[in-house]
């Protein structure tokens, strides 16, 4: 499929899972606080006001429906894919209002990272590739019992991860605030 390495099938489905667990994390986060994320979206300048609650709706639908599509066997490549195009696309949103020195607006992405930052692109990058790692082809060998067991055990570790880089990300904006605040004090 689309020139995608045949991976072994616990590392496909451990990339699935994981990724319908951060979509269906921000599908609940917009659909918790409509409002919020609808002035969230505002805030990147990017669609007209008649636009936002359209495309607030159709964020969590998209993210629902993807993060159902990559529970499914028959579902999964093209889930997969579509999660991949859909978190480089929120990356390419986050890069215009970066681009123009825009770093105060939320990224609504519903974790604890509260502002836009190059560090955020990164991060998408890994899971836009964790994504495609989801959408590949699988080998022939069949899960044994040990790989169910391990399935999520293995999510839950790449769920750890992403929370602990994303404090990681809040603590680095934390610090480059009160070292700005420090310096305008002197």
């Amino acid at each position: 499929m689309l020139g995608l390495p045949v991976l072994d099938p616990l590392l496909v489905v451990t990339a699935a899972g994981f990724t319908a667990l951060l979509l269906a994390r921000a599908a609940l986060h917009k659909a918790g606080d409509f409002l919020a994320f609808t002035g969230t979206l505002a805030d990147y300048r990017l669609l007209p006001e008649w636009a936002l609650s359209p495309a607030t709706m159709l964020l969590i639908v998209l993210e629902g429906a993807i993060a159902a599509g990559l529970m499914w066997s028959a579902t999964r490549p093209m889930a997969g894919l579509a999660a991949a195009g859909l978190l480089a696309f929120y990356a390419a949103m986050m890069a215009i209002p970066l681009s123009q020195g825009r770093t105060e607006i939320s990224c609504g992405c519903g974790g604890p990272t509260d502002h836009l930052s190059a560090s955020l692109l990164g991060r998408n990058g890994v899971l836009v590739a964790i994504a495609l790692v989801a959408a590949a082809p699988l080998n022939e060998r069949v899960l044994t019992w040990l790989d169910i067991v391990s399935l999520p055990l293995a999510v839950i570790t790449l769920w750890f991860i992403l929370e602990a880089a994303e404090q990681a990300l809040q603590n680095g904006a934390y610090i480059r605030s009160l070292k700005s605040r420090l310096r305008s004090e002197v």
